[in-house]
């Protein structure tokens, strides 16, 4: 099987490294790829160094568009199109090193098991399909009777480049969906969606996980939501927003260490650098987590079974006879309203995102 893996990134290169570090060297050990490409890009005028790109098979310039109205509204915008035009040119890399699969993620985005990125990629429903996505939902009660709106999520978006050149699939320069009509509103995981309905043929398209089971800094389910951290153990996919969040350093380097992934040169300075600073650290044998004090553990448990009762009580005295009489008429299978249900385990984004450090 042939691989090609593309960070887009910031100038956030030392994250890069390490990323590309692990998989490059699991790789030599494990022989998991039979070719393996890792390539990183951005908007900035900064290259990584010849150390930081080490491991790395190309660093590409992206450019975008400067001539988009949304540009003049907030700056969130460049970044948002140097995803799009970046899965481009990853695209078009992986095709011409004739890859079965391309992984497209960001540098705070990594994958610390080849082993499970392999046995992710053998699966049937990434082998059938041409593009596999991880989709979360948005789950509220109170909005729209009950409805969900899906998170299409751009990390880790994997595509079949075999299935792709079996049914003619490409990228434009320009797909229509780069300006899709509500793209003020949901962004990149709204953008996603219409690119998707654009590119791919009915039958082609995979949702590969939900992400109910991801985990925040502190070990409690996160789903969805990426900030400041969220770890899959299933795919043993870790997305750790260091950069701006400096106080995960520590947290990060500990992970490293606690998957022996210190045995790799720079990941080992790495751990050097932070793992002084790594306390109150518990451990499971998937992942580790901030430890939480008594008040934070009391805060959170009183405030998330008050939401989940209020939530409870909402849909049994309000919604549920709206969603039986839908689903009557509409012949829905299963209610949004139930869907939710499935996702009450998973913390509210307000709770799981707090940065409160390690107490």
């Amino acid at each position: 099987m042939k691989l090609t893996v593309a960070w887009n990134v910031w100038n956030n290169y030392s994250d890069t490294l390490l990323a590309s570090e692990i998989l490059r060297l699991q790789n030599e050990e494990s022989k998991c790829f039979e070719s393996l490409y890792l390539i990183s890009q951005g908007g900035y005028s900064e290259t990584p160094s010849p150390e930081e790109a080490e491991y790395l098979d190309g660093h590409f310039f992206i450019s975008i568009l400067k001539d988009r109205e949304i540009l003049k509204n907030h700056p969130k915008w460049i970044s948002a199109y140097r995803i799009l035009y970046g899965l481009l040119n990853a695209f078009r890399y992986a095709n011409e090193k004739m890859c079965d699969y391309l992984l497209f993620t960001n540098g705070d985005a990594w994958c610390l098991d080849i082993n499970k990125l392999k046995k992710l990629l053998e699966r049937n429903d990434l082998r059938k399909s041409a593009v596999s996505l991880r989709v979360g939902g948005q789950i509220g009660l109170d909005f729209n009777f009950g409805e969900y709106v899906p998170i299409c999520d751009e990390h880790y978006l994997i595509i079949n480049l075999k299935k792709c050149r079996e049914h003619g699939i490409s990228i434009s320069d320009e797909p229509k969906a780069y300006d899709a009509l509500f793209k003020a509103w949901g962004g990149i995981h709204y953008i996603l969606m219409p690119l998707i309905d654009e590119l791919v043929p009915p039958g082609l398209f995979n949702i590969y996980t939900n992400l109910k089971n991801c985990v925040n800094h502190y070990g409690e389910k996160s789903g969805q939501s990426l900030l400041p951290w969220q770890y899959d153990p299933e795919f043993g996919f870790l997305h750790a927003n260091c950069a701006q969040d400096e106080f995960l350093h520590p947290l990060r380097a500990a992970f490293l260490k606690h998957l022996e992934l210190d045995k790799y040169p720079a990941a080992k300075l790495y751990c050097e650098k932070y793992l002084s600073k790594a306390t109150h650290i518990r451990y499971t044998k998937d992942y580790v987590y901030f430890r939480k004090g008594l008040k934070q553990k009391l805060t959170i448990a009183i405030t998330f079974n008050v939401m989940r009762l209020y939530h409870r009580l909402l849909y049994w005295l309000k919604y549920r006879k709206f969603a039986e009489r839908k689903k009557k008429l509409f012949g829905y299978v299963q209610s949004s309203t139930e869907h939710y249900f499935a996702f009450d385990h998973v913390l509210p984004v307000s709770l799981v995102g707090r940065r409160t450090g390690a107490t």
